[in-house]
């Protein structure tokens, strides 16, 4: 530990008003020496010490009683934790430490850091859940609307199937309404009014519109084995509808400014622009997670329609086996992927005490209806 410290003593009877010391403690006491041999003593229980300068550098100290002691001031903090040590009290400024005070370029400095690092925070939340955050903002009555809008001016780059003939086979009709009243049965309370529409078309084609509204086509419904298969395919799209994924899709198109005017709760501009983005689109094709998530709640309500959950897997497993990437969901080719049918199966793993409930419906009997159509 120093013993002695340089310091410079600040008096108007000094040349100039200042003078080169070294100074010292020593049994209670500041003793201090000049060049030119005179020395000087202060208690130090008479002793001030306070943290002054420019950049708050110099620690300043002065006597409590002697007007006429020189003040002096060092440079070297290393004589604080020896002035502690000797009892000393009198640290008049709450920032005097061991430890160098931050200068206005270090706060600069730190304040411009902490700045960046939350633009940064904030730029990634706004493409993380930016989308998400907007879409809670919007009524649910945008997606009727959307859909509704649709119906009437369909995409003009494509001419959608569902402009096609319909197929008005009761049997048939009322085969698939029974499937999905026990579907709407199990569905999480929603204010969705779902509804299927049968097209003759010889394409295995299926499509929902954001207002419920599902198209399949007879070339789909003569490819599935049984009323099960059907259940979890419907199942499936609805729960796209429930997620709202065809909103969230389009909104990934959308500006960034709508964007933001829809998280500022301007929801009227978000759903102008998706319109005429629905409009545009030749085909929408939903991300990995969204898949994710519409499988997952598409188990859930055919385990909570008392239809076999199992159905959902045994569909994805024989689509791809048999016929690959022939299936369009809303518009575009999206082949199921094995890691989807895994984590499906690892649903299944964890659900017990299922109960299944009869379907009333024969398939045979829609698939001869479909093929004596043909």
């Amino acid at each position: 530990m120093k013993e002695s410290w340089n310091a410079i003593a600040l008096h108007p009877s000094f040349p100039e008003g200042k003078l080169g010391c070294q100074i010292k403690l020593e049994e209670g006491k500041l003793l201090g020496s000049f060049a030119q041999g005179e020395s000087f003593s202060l208690d130090l229980e008479d002793l001030s010490v306070s943290l002054e300068g420019e950049t708050s550098n110099l620690l300043y100290l002065r006597s409590l009683s002697q007007e006429d002691f020189p003040t002096l001031t060092v440079r070297d903090r290393s004589i604080l934790q020896t002035l502690k040590n000797s009892g000393v009290n009198n640290l008049h400024d709450s920032s005097i430490s061991t430890k160098k005070p931050w200068s206005w370029k270090t706060w600069s400095t730190w304040g411009l850091t902490f700045f960046s690092i939350f633009l940064c925070g904030l730029i990634a939340c706004y493409y993380l859940y930016g989308t998400d955050f907007a879409i809670r903002n919007v009524e649910w009555q945008t997606d009727v609307k959307i859909g509704d809008e649709l119906l009437r001016n369909p995409p003009i780059k494509s001419l959608p199937f569902w402009k096609h003939k319909r197929n008005e086979n009761s049997l048939i009709r009322e085969s698939l309404a029974l499937i999905l009243q026990r579907l709407r049965e199990g569905e999480v309370q929603s204010n969705y009014d779902f509804s299927l529409e049968i097209i003759s078309k010889k394409e295995a084609l299926v499509t929902t519109l954001p207002n419920g509204k599902i198209f399949i086509t007879d070339g789909l419904l003569q490819k599935l084995k049984n009323s099960q298969e059907l259940s979890a395919l419907l199942a499936h799209e609805m729960s796209h509808v429930l997620r709202r994924h065809i909103l969230k899709t389009l909104m990934q198109k959308a500006d960034h400014s709508v964007t933001i005017q829809a998280i500022l709760g301007n929801s009227a501009a978000l759903q102008e622009h998706l319109l005429e983005k629905s409009k545009e689109s030749k085909g929408l094709k939903y991300s990995r997670d969204m898949e994710y998530e519409a499988d997952y709640y598409a188990f859930l309500m055919l385990y909570n329609a008392g239809i076999p959950p199992q159905s959902l897997i045994n569909f994805f497993q024989r689509w791809n086996k048999e016929y690959s990437e022939q299936v369009y969901e809303h518009f575009a080719v999206y082949p199921i992927s094995s890691a989807r049918i895994q984590n499906l199966e690892k649903f299944i793993n964890t659900t017990s005490h299922f109960q299944a409930k009869p379907l009333d419906v024969n398939w045979d009997e829609v698939l001869n209806a479909l093929n004596a159509e043909e």
